[in-house]
């Protein structure tokens, strides 16, 4: 029963961490959660429909407890595998606890999407794309990038930071005004 109730409690917060990405950019809007059957709740799995620049998009997650760089790719394509039959073009992206540096370049290599608990995300839909990272992911890189990290705060922008990229000619600007200036608009 304690399980059920763990895997359901991750479940919730994973969307709650989902709507939270979506709602800091304003070119997105979250329209609903909705799980296909009883077995893709049980494995984690729900579809998210969201608007980008006026268009329908799905989402299609998984939530897991843990994502080893091992497993993953294995995962990814399962995941990708089922979104094409529950929602054709859907986006994969995977929502976890905490997704190491290596887990994270693997959902890069494969093109999926990923939400961490901890502020790290990565997702591209459409025109948008999507890069948040928290202070601890950024102490997790490699010696010879500490030193630029290492500056002093004033140079830093706060953390986390969002970064939102735009492939629409003109959009910066827009989005730059719609967001605000926490944000990164390249």
């Amino acid at each position: 029963m304690k399980a059920i109730d763990l895997r359901t409690g991750m479940r919730h917060r994973a969307e709650d961490e989902l709507r939270l990405l979506l709602s800091q950019v304003s070119t997105i809007k979250f329209r609903d959660i909705c799980h296909e059957s009883l077995a893709s709740r049980a494995k984690g799995r729900f579809i998210a429909h969201i608007e980008v620049l006026g268009r329908s998009r799905a989402l299609a997650c998984e939530v897991k407890a843990h994502a080893l760089a091992a497993n993953l790719r294995k995962t990814i394509e399962e995941l990708n595998e089922d979104a094409a039959h529950l929602a054709p073009g859907a986006i994969p992206v995977l929502i976890v606890p905490h997704l190491s540096a290596d887990a994270q370049a693997v959902c890069r290599e494969f093109q999926a999407g990923f939400v961490d608990f901890e502020g790290n995300a990565r997702l591209s839909v459409d025109d948008v794309f999507i890069v948040k990272r928290s202070m601890r992911a950024r102490h997790e890189q490699p010696q010879a990038l500490k030193a630029v990290i290492d500056r002093p705060a004033v140079l830093r922008p706060p953390a986390p930071t969002l970064f939102v990229s735009s492939n629409i000619p003109g959009a910066e600007s827009r989005l730059r005004e719609a967001v605000g200036p926490a944000v990164g608009v390249f």
